[in-house]
């Protein structure tokens, strides 16, 4: 395990206590996949202090239950912690996200055009024939617009993720700093988004 804590400063003996009481009441660190820290100063260069605050602790009855259970650290986006994610079964193999209308969409008067040319043409067969088609028609073109002036959102929130991840776990330099900011500025905009 990495240390638990980066700084300047010197290593308390906090930790050791902590791993003894785990030993006399028998639970275990669960592990983790993410950036070893879970809390940040935000500083930079020396005056830097990142500290592994959050444990995920488990008995081994509990491990026994859930063997394919994994803890993940996201990245810290609008604080100084980072979220712990707690996945019982693992990870799972992918399921299509289900049509969703994005809020953002509204913001772009274009998006009133890909509606009414969806619903412009007369189409025979019963009214609630008609209504079905014209519903998935309107989808699709509005998957494809999306796609074509958007982008994927939460595609582009994903690699925004990984970015900001990747520097929380770099060296706290002014540019990492600013970098990370940037990146935390995008993600906000994207995040309107969804």
């Amino acid at each position: 395990m990495p240390t638990e804590k980066q700084s300047s400063s010197k290593v308390g003996p906090s930790l050791t206590d902590m791993n003894k009481v785990m030993n006399e009441i028998g639970i275990v660190d669960l592990g983790y996949n993410g950036n070893p820290h879970t809390w940040s100063n935000g500083r930079e260069g020396k005056a830097n202090t990142k500290i592994s605050l959050d444990r995920a602790l488990a008995s081994s009855d509990w491990r026994l239950l859930f063997p394919g259970a994994v803890i993940t650290h996201l990245p810290a986006i609008c604080s100084d912690h980072n979220p712990i994610v707690l996945k019982t079964k693992g990870e799972s193999n992918f399921i299509p996200r289900p049509f969703k209308f994005e809020a953002i969409w509204t913001r772009d008067n274009r998006s009133n055009l890909v509606v009414e040319n969806a619903w412009r043409n007369s189409i025979c067969g019963s009214p609630a024939f008609s209504l079905n088609y014209k519903l998935k028609k309107t989808k699709f073109a509005l998957k494809d617009w999306n796609n074509n002036h958007f982008g994927r959102v939460q595609s582009r929130i994903q690699s925004l993720k990984h970015q900001i991840d990747s520097l929380q776990q770099k060296e706290p330099s002014y540019d990492n700093l600013i970098a990370e900011h940037n990146l935390k500025v995008q993600m906000d905009e994207w995040l309107l988004r969804e």
